[in-house]
């Protein structure tokens, strides 16, 4: 979970590292420098992004390489049907995009950031194809993939079409990964 926040990368984009590294936890307390931007504002995910991957190479001695390989990914497109998202009323300030186990909420919300947390939720990369450059109100109730249960909720695919007119299609695509070639266990302070 780390290595993937310090490389803004999503868990099935993240390989490799030695084994005790998936079971062994560890707590990490870290001092940000003053004048670093907040963690919810772009600059400041970056930042703290660079921050941890340096801890993650001086305290870790952790060495990643970079890859791309071809693998099945999905384009967020406007359905058959026709889109079925209402324009947001609100003026575009107050503009959130939250996701619970079985439900995405979206006020003014655009359509790249649906796409970064379906991508969460399908567990492969989606890109936003739709075309829809406008702030959307919309809430989006699904039954989790991993669910074996019948229920009358439906998947994320079905949802997607009935409740907002959206779909996401299957194609081949580069899906950029990095692969932990190495990692030592560190010392405590």
């Amino acid at each position: 979970m780390l290595v993937g926040y310090a490389y803004d990368l999503r868990p099935f984009q993240v390989s490799g590292g030695p084994k005790w590294s998936e079971s062994r936890p560890f707590t990490i307390v870290a001092n940000v420098p003053p004048g670093t931007a907040a963690p919810q504002t772009t600059m400041g995910r970056q930042q703290l992004g660079q921050m941890l991957q340096a801890l993650l190479r001086d305290r870790f001695k952790m060495i990643v390489r970079s890859e791309s390989k071809m693998e099945t990914v999905y384009e967020l497109v406007v359905y058959k049907g026709g889109s079925k998202l209402k324009e947001a009323k609100a003026d575009g300030t107050n503009t959130s995009i939250r996701s619970g186990p079985r439900q995405i909420l979206g006020l003014a919300a655009r359509m790249d950031p649906l796409a970064r947390l379906l991508s969460q939720q399908v567990g492969r990369p989606v890109t936003n194809k739709t075309g829809l450059t406008g702030r959307y109100d919309f809430t989006l109730t699904f039954e989790p993939e991993l669910t074996t249960a019948a229920t009358a909720v439906p998947s994320i695919f079905v949802a997607l079409e009935e409740q907002l007119g959206l779909e996401l299609k299957t194609v081949r695509g580069p899906v950029d990964a990095l692969v932990i070639v190495s990692a030592e266990e560190p010392s405590e302070n």
